[in-house]
């Protein structure tokens, strides 16, 4: 049995995992001298307010052949939401499982000290920050672009240099630093005894399609499928078909034929197995759901949505009758004000039923969803010890061990699985399978 030294958790969604993610497991092991790999995985729904590509139960296993040692699922509701609560969401489960000694996570300089910085600041909130934000947020500056020119000001006011500043600039502005910064200033806020690593991001930008680079984002690998899903998944919505070898599937096999390289061989295989009943899973999928919330809307239930904004809420009514996919619309309420990830979580909340902004900080509760039998044993008991939060292994068993506030959030979770899989069985004409028919994912 292997000696339990140094435990390491990673947040992620493995959209699906691709060589990167494969790369980073491994090298963030190994630099950190760890002897395990918690992973905490979003479920069925991602940050950018979409489905994943594919169930959380197929991407877990891919979790668990290419490093992790467990998988836990990150609630919807944290999974689903701005970066803020995400982050916040994750590193307090993490945080509650009593165990995990160090956080890894992906940046694009790999730069812990400046991150760190910029989180100090963003943290602290002093006062000369403020003022030169709110300011620039007067001049019509949208809200990243004045915070980035608040902190570059606010750096050089301390004595730092033009071309630091610059910097600092330039750093906020990454995807994966914003998170990474978001980490940091959980882990400040939560005074988490987790101490933070950062490994720099190789490979493609997180946003870019290029499916040639040695380690492509996965936007890349999932942008293959959406083209042509889109067509199918609206003509199959029509006419309320799915053929015995349904067009979802003929143009996922030959998608996943060209990308082969872009993934390890055991993924591609998973996927190419799945491709008959449970993949790919494309926004537009979700579009008729999201028809039929739009008409039965009205001002004061999508003012209770999750996240939902009055400006938001009000250019949802002005334009439901010009909808026609979840993806066109999302694009077509874009503004200043509501960048396209905020409203399609928005879109989505409304889609799940997510009602409110009242959810506690962090999950009260770790669902696992798969791990390796031959490490995660030792890992488990001593979670099991050390948790503040009860730990969830069958999914029907929660009811007999959470408190009523607690069992409602994971029965909203829960739901948004069931939602899921009710479009994936629809869309593949399969029978429907209940997450309490689903068992823990286990790998040798």
């Amino acid at each position: 049995m292997q000696c339990m030294e140094k435990i390491l958790g990673v947040i992620a969604e493995f959209n699906p995992l691709h060589l990167g993610h494969e790369y980073f497991l491994k090298e963030a092991k190994r630099q950190t001298g760890a002897s395990h790999i918690v992973a905490l995985m979003s479920g069925d729904f991602v940050q950018r307010g979409e489905p994943a590509i594919t169930d959380m139960h197929i991407r877990a296993e891919m979790a668990l052949n290419h490093g992790a040692d467990l998988v836990l699922e990150l609630p919807a509701q944290w999974a689903a939401a701005s970066a803020e609560t995400f982050a916040l969401g994750s590193v307090g489960l993490l945080s509650a499982l009593g165990a995990v000694d160090m956080l890894a996570f992906g940046s694009e300089e790999g730069n812990l000290s400046e991150l760190n910085y910029i989180a100090g600041i963003l943290s602290e909130e002093p006062d000369e920050y403020k003022q030169v934000l709110k300011n620039l947020l007067s001049t019509g500056k949208s809200y990243p672009a004045a915070r980035a020119a608040a902190l570059s000001h606010y750096a050089l006011s301390r004595g730092r240099k033009d071309e630091e500043a610059q910097f600092i600039k330039e750093l906020i502005s990454k995807s994966n630093n914003i998170l990474a910064i978001e980490y940091l200033k959980a882990l400040k806020k939560l005074s988490s005894p987790i101490k933070p690593f950062t490994l720099k991001r190789e490979g493609s930008p997180y946003d870019s399609t290029d499916l040639n680079d040695s380690f492509p984002s996965a936007l890349s690998i999932r942008a293959v499928f959406s083209a042509p899903m889109k067509k199918a998944a609206i003509q199959g919505n029509l006419d309320n078909t799915a053929p015995a070898h349904s067009p979802f599937c003929e143009n996922a096999s030959s998608t996943l034929a060209s990308i082969g390289k872009a993934l390890p061989s055991t993924v591609l295989k998973s996927l190419s197995s799945a491709c008959d009943n449970y993949f790919p899973i494309v926004p537009d999928d979700f579009s008729a759901l999201l028809r039929y919330r739009l008409t039965v809307a009205d001002g004061d239930s999508l003012n209770k949505v999750q996240g939902m904004t009055p400006h938001l809420a009000k250019r949802i009514l002005k334009k439901r009758w010009n909808y026609t996919c979840f993806t066109a619309f999302s694009e077509d309420l874009k503004s200043k004000d509501s960048t396209l990830s905020a409203v399609k979580r928005s879109l989505l909340h409304l889609i799940l039923g997510f009602q409110g902004d009242a959810i506690p900080e962090t999950p009260p509760y770790a669902r696992i969803l798969g791990f390796k039998a031959s490490t995660a044993p030792p890992l488990l008991k001593r979670i099991k010890k050390a948790a503040s939060i009860p730990l969830i292994s069958r999914a029907a068993a929660a009811k007999d061990i959470l408190d009523p506030v607690s069992l409602a959030l994971y029965e909203d979770s829960l739901r948004s699985a069931l939602i899921y899989e009710g479009v994936s069985a629809g869309k593949f004409n399969r029978v429907f399978r209940h997450e309490y028919q689903r068992p823990i994912v286990i790998v040798p």
